[in-house]
């Protein structure tokens, strides 16, 4: 905001209280994610990790990704240690494949599946 002697009033960037630079200087005291940069209390971190727990929690989610107009939701299932073979993979993860599908059917109204092994 302008007091009309040409002053402009900065704002921290983490907590938006009045400051002359970027994060005040409470702010410059917390613990800043590697991720998101932000300056947060140690309570907001996933088990004294560097990274905040909304990071977290973003890192976690399925990724989706927007390609040529079209939706692709990209989820990763990891092999047990019985899964020494593309069959033993879906025969042990079958009723978790299963489950996904009906999810996504449930939440999309259509689901255009391809299994393919690496």
């Amino acid at each position: 905001m302008d007091s009309g002697k040409g002053d402009i009033e900065r704002k921290c960037t983490n907590c938006d209280i009045s400051s002359n630079e970027g994060p005040c200087e409470r702010c410059k005291q917390l613990p800043c994610c590697v991720a998101c940069k932000r300056h947060l209390p140690s309570g907001c971190y996933a088990n004294m990790t560097d990274r905040c727990q909304a990071c977290n929690n973003r890192r976690e989610k399925p990724q989706v990704h927007d390609s040529e107009n079209e939706v692709v939701n990209k989820i990763d299932i990891k092999p047990g240690p019985e899964a020494d073979s593309f069959q033993s993979f879906i025969a042990s993860n079958g009723q978790e494949i299963n489950n996904i599908v009906e999810q996504h059917l449930h939440q999309f109204r259509y689901v255009i599946s391809t299994i393919y092994d690496n």
